[in-house]
């Protein structure tokens, strides 16, 4: 019996030593150098392969940051960046306070807080509040004043204008401005003294300067904002405030001795909604309330990442491993944004699971942004053609002006700018085209200009060769 007892003690001890080093291994303990030393690492040569201007990396569990990381000009972790649509989640957790608080519903109709002078009534009375936070509503545009339908209701399309009118259902409902109400019920309570959801000031020296990448080089560009996207896209924080935020999250719903919001409801933000597309090491993903949540390298999380004009943020918190963290650009590239940046965030999420991860290509780049460029550079010198070619044309005009002739010059000149230039409004506006890919749209526009004025100046000449060698008949 002793025997059987010391073997059932020895087993039992054997497996509470693999149960803690399972915890253990959960846990992950990111104050330990060697994995302080991948980040290091990674995060050096991933920036630089990059071409990131400025950055900031923030790393926190339950209680405490656990790691920091400065690059380029930042000189503190005070430094203020836009945090672009990673605001979605801080609207979204306001609008849970008001229906924790009975002051809303999800499921209410939106033109019961919304003025027809903002959204038609009848469009308003078929979208509810809960429509919004998953982005089903059917609504497009880039402005509020844009939305004069619905598209596919009840199917995912992530706009903007989706949080810009939960932002106006917050001041309706209290009484207060956006700014104001966020301030008093959300950065407040967490203590995030530097983070603002007003007027920003572009002289402020602790404000980050964002850069737009033109032909591939970042370029500082002064920050201009959107004042009714402010709940979307536009809340400007620093790498400390936000880790005070990341922690609420961790403690489900609380800041130190601040409850914000119960666990029910925290939980409900990333429990339910509409799946789509995964990216990057994403094998699950779904957009609940102001947060995508899935499944990332087979590992649980939430998450939401932001671009604005010039500034990149992402954001992910790990409840399994009670880990969290924030990554801040002062650089937004749309050319390389989809595969570089995700990349440098799977980076950085592999090393603190303890997997292994995929160091960026440095030529990767500049290969991308040399492609895009000689693309452009074909573009307008094909646009530019015509008016070289000028005087050969003019020559060739002596022989007559045949009917093929005129038909060809209005397709070259009228028809293929004027399409282009309804087609591609059709699949993004020239409002977020000037914003985030300024320097080929600029480029695009001249191209189109280019030809359609050789174009008018072809019809003028044509016509007033005409009135030259026009002989009236006599009577």
């Amino acid at each position: 019996m002793m025997h059987k007892a010391k073997i059932t003690l020895g087993i039992g001890m054997i497996l509470i030593l693999v149960a803690a080093t399972v915890l253990s291994t959960n846990a992950m303990e990111l104050s330990d150098k060697e994995v302080e030393i991948k980040l290091n690492e990674f995060l050096d040569e991933a920036l630089d392969a990059g071409n990131i201007t400025d950055a900031a990396v923030m790393v926190v569990d339950k209680n405490q940051l656990i790691y920091s990381y400065k690059y380029g000009e930042v000189k503190t972790l005070d430094e203020k960046f836009v945090i672009g649509s990673t605001s979605k989640s801080f609207t979204s957790l306001a609008i849970m306070q008001l229906m924790e608080e009975n002051k809303i519903n999800l499921d209410d109709k939106i033109s019961k807080y919304i003025g027809a002078d903002i959204l038609d009534e009848n469009l308003g009375s078929q979208i509810a509040i809960r429509d919004l936070l998953n982005h089903t509503s059917g609504i497009r545009g880039d402005v509020l004043k844009d939305i004069d339908h619905l598209e596919q209701y009840g199917q995912f399309f992530y706009n903007n204008n989706n949080y810009s009118l939960l932002g106006l259902i917050i001041e309706t409902v209290t009484g207060l401005s956006y700014d104001q109400y966020m301030k008093e019920h959300i950065f407040d309570p967490l203590d995030m003294a530097n983070t603002s959801a007003g007027f920003y000031n572009n002289k402020d020296e602790s404000f980050m300067p964002g850069h737009k990448v033109y032909f591939g080089i970042p370029l500082e560009t002064p920050f201009s904002w959107s004042k009714e996207h402010i709940p979307a896209g536009y809340i400007v924080s620093t790498p400390n405030d936000m880790t005070h935020y990341l922690e609420m999250y961790l403690n489900d719903g609380k800041y130190q001795e601040n409850k914000l919001l119960s666990e029910a409801f925290i939980k409900s933000m990333y429990s339910a909604g509409p799946s789509i597309e995964p990216e990057g090491n994403q094998t699950s993903s779904n957009y609940g309330m102001g947060l995508f949540f899935g499944e990332r390298s087979g590992e649980p999380s939430y998450w939401h990442p932001g671009t604005v004009e010039s500034y990149s943020t992402k954001m992910a918190i790990l409840p399994e491993r009670e880990i969290a963290y924030i990554v801040l650009f002062s650089v937004n590239d749309i050319v390389t944004a989809k595969s570089l940046y995700t990349q440098i965030d799977d980076g950085i999420f592999s090393i603190l699971i303890g997997e292994s991860y995929e160091p960026l290509n440095e030529n990767a780049y500049w290969f991308k942004h040399g492609i895009v460029d000689v693309l452009l550079l074909i573009l307008l010198l094909l646009a530019a053609l015509p008016l070289v070619w000028i005087n050969k044309w003019k020559q060739h005009l002596k022989l007559g002006v045949k009917f093929w002739n005129v038909i060809f010059m209005i397709i070259i000149h009228f028809v293929i700018p004027i399409t282009f230039m309804v087609l591609l409004n059709q699949f993004q506006s020239f409002y977020m085209l000037f914003g985030f890919l300024t320097d080929a749209f600029l480029v695009w526009l001249l191209s189109m200009l280019i030809l359609v004025a050789t174009g008018v100046y072809k019809v003028v000449y044509i016509y007033r060769k005409k009135v030259e060698n026009y002989e009236p008949k006599g009577l």
